[in-house]
């Protein structure tokens, strides 16, 4: 398990792979919620910190997010 406080909101999370496959149990603590991200893909990996940060967006006032960063276009093409 990983405590990821990138933007401002704990992210706990796992991961794992194999040929083909990718991963990702979260737990946004603070909001009470998880996701799954499940991938059929050696490179699904790349859709991690985009899910993580898009999740943190959506659910969080903005007092939640003390350092906000600018979500890039290729965060908003991936999800």
């Amino acid at each position: 398990m990983e405590e990821d406080k990138t933007w401002g909101a704990t992210v706990i999370h796992h991961g794992g792979s194999m040929a083909g496959f990718k991963s990702d149990l979260m737990f946004l603590t603070e909001y009470g919620i998880g996701a799954v991200l499940l991938t059929n893909s050696d490179n699904g990996g790349v859709l991690l910190r985009p899910m993580m940060r898009r999740l943190i967006k959506v659910l969080g006032p903005a007092q939640s997010l003390r350092n906000p960063l600018a979500l890039t276009s290729s965060d908003d093409q991936i999800i």
